[in-house]
C-alpha cells in the first residue's frame, strides 16, 4: 500500500442527496481518505473547487490516477510507501 496526497476537485452540489465530496472518490477505489487541505467550509466549491486528500491506496491505483484526464501525474503531491 502507498500513502499519497492528491489534488482534486470536489464533486456534488452540496445538497443532503449530493453532498460535495472528492472527485477522486468517485473515480477510484481507496482504503482511506483524509482532507488535508485546511480550508475553512466558506471556501468549499465552487471557489476554489479544489482540495488535497491524502489516501491510502495501492501503487496502481496511483498509476490509474496519473494517466486519467481528469487528475494526470500532476495531481500526486506526494507518494511513499504505507509504514
Amino acid at each position: 500500500m502507498r500513502l499519497a496526497q492528491i489534488l482534486t476537485a470536489w464533486a456534488g452540489s452540496g445538497t443532503a442527496l449530493d453532498p460535495y465530496r472528492p472527485l477522486l472518490l468517485d473515480l477510484f477505489t481507496v482504503q482511506t481518505c483524509e482532507d488535508v487541505t485546511g480550508q475553512p467550509s466558506a471556501n468549499l466549491p465552487p471557489a476554489p473547487n479544489a482540495m488535497v486528500a491524502r489516501v491510502r491506496c495501492t501503487q496502481a491505483t496511483l498509476d490509474d490516477i496519473a494517466t486519467h484526464s481528469s487528475f494526470g501525474p500532476e495531481s500526486i503531491l506526494t507518494n511513499e510507501p504505507d509504514a
